[in-house]
């Protein structure tokens, strides 16, 4: 059997968790050491919230401290003690019973008003196996209506062939998406408004694909937006890479930032054309750059 730990380890002035899978690991850390408030060792196994195997995608924290954490598509809150929040969902769980296929939850989001975003995909049934679906429930764990009067909605602003990769949120709470297309190179960037319907304000129809090169047969190298940031102003970041071509038709990743005006169109402001890539000196199979990450610091400088 597989369990999960949540950790809390305290570094000064901030509280820091931990998802940990299948092992725990020990953390040290300046002079940060567990929290014993939490679950009285700082350490929460989660073995005993499912039967069988379980397996946590994310973690999160609401306004008030409590902890989300998204696993084998269900949602657990613990309070700041560690303890099952019952007010949340059935006993502290929310087990997504959404009254359709099996579905996977794969992304989540907190809204400022603590509702929670999930981005989910159909794994079959009657939907393409490549079908995205957001959903937005309560802070309690209940459907938020709002959204298309389900509490869901199937997106159809992008292809069978779009791969999401990450999702944030706006001031507004507009919907944000990053990812790639498999059947094209470059980033795909996407709005969405907050009923789940695509963003006409925002591209083509709620959609940006945004390219580094020439995309050919004989140079099939992608391109992949892997996270998303939204500054201050409304101006968007996303990070990824983007494919250098190398020869025998062979390439590497390079680094790719990217900067978007809040309707969606590059801001040239940014490095002169709103794209930014970087690479090693003697970039190879073996040796390239690529962005996973990126957060803002308070003084709009951009962290990857």
């Amino acid at each position: 059997m597989s369990k999960t730990n949540i950790l809390r380890s305290s570094f000064k002035r901030y509280t820091t968790l931990l998802c940990l899978l299948a092992t725990f690991y020990s953390l040290t850390a300046q002079d940060g050491g567990l929290d014993s408030s939490f679950n009285g060792t700082g350490i929460l196994p989660t073995s005993n919230i499912s039967n069988g195997y379980f397996y946590a995608d994310q973690i999160k924290l609401q306004s008030d401290g409590k902890v989300i954490l998204n696993g084998d598509s269900r949602l657990t809150r613990y309070n700041v003690d560690g303890s099952l929040d019952h007010i949340f969902g059935t006993n502290g769980i929310d087990s997504l019973n959404f009254g359709i296929p099996t579905i996977s939850i794969l992304l989540m989001a907190i809204q400022p008003d603590d509702k929670i975003i999930l981005l989910g995909k159909y794994p079959y049934g009657s939907y393409s196996d490549k079908t995205y679906v957001i959903f937005r429930r309560l802070a309690n764990g209940k459907p938020d209506n709002s959204m298309n009067g389900t509490g869901f909605a199937r997106l159809t602003l992008i292809n069978d062939s779009v791969v999401i990769t990450q999702i944030a949120l706006q001031q507004d709470n507009k919907i944000l998406l990053a990812g790639y297309d498999m059947d094209q190179t470059g980033f795909i960037i996407g709005r969405l408004n907050t009923d789940g319907t695509g963003d006409d304000t925002f591209g083509n129809g709620g959609i940006v694909h945004t390219t580094f090169g020439v995309y050919t047969s004989e140079n099939p190298g992608g391109s992949s937006a892997n996270s998303i940031a939204v500054q201050s102003d409304g101006k968007i970041i996303a990070v990824g890479s983007s494919a250098i071509f190398l020869s025998g038709g062979l390439y590497a990743d390079s680094l790719a930032i990217v900067r978007y005006n809040p309707d969606g169109t590059l801001d040239n402001s940014f490095n002169g054309n709103g794209k930014l890539t970087y690479s090693p000196e003697t970039p190879s199979m073996f040796a390239g750059a690529e962005g996973s990450s990126v957060v803002l610091q308070p003084d709009g400088k951009i962290v990857v």
